[in-house]
């Protein structure tokens, strides 16, 4: 994630708020932080491996998961959802493509940039199709 150029300051302390974030993620189905590493303006950030998400598995296979496939990558994104909100925690931009997928199959929520410990009843964040 760059943080150079204009607004960077707002740049940085969104990358430091994700960070903070993800530190205090402690479940399987959500995405394990690793680390983060400065370099040029640019903050690493390194987390656990994931094959893919769910979303290329539907544009990898062309065809439509089955129901079976569907009720396993539904009820690990529920479990990490269940998670967080126990802990007072928002993804608040849960897609296919922030559904993560681990090589041996485990389900992974991911991209916490726009989740949120307390949310404004008034504010809209995400992507609008999802």
């Amino acid at each position: 994630m760059s943080y150079s150029g204009k607004q960077t300051n707002e740049k940085w302390q969104d990358i430091i708020k994700e960070v903070k974030f993800l530190q205090k993620l402690r479940h399987p189905n959500t995405i394990e932080y690793r680390g983060c590493y400065l370099k040029e303006h640019t903050a690493w950030l390194v987390m656990e491996y994931c094959l893919g998400s769910a979303s290329d598995l539907l544009e990898v296979h062309k065809k439509p998961l089955q129901e079976m496939e569907i009720a396993a990558i539904t009820h690990g994104a529920l479990q990490g959802l269940a998670y967080l909100h126990s802990h007072n925690m928002i993804h608040r931009d849960v897609k296919a493509g922030n559904i993560l997928l681990t090589e041996p199959g485990q389900v992974k929520l991911g991209d916490f940039g726009s989740a949120s410990i307390v949310a404004p009843a008034n504010s809209f964040v995400g992507t609008p199709y999802w």
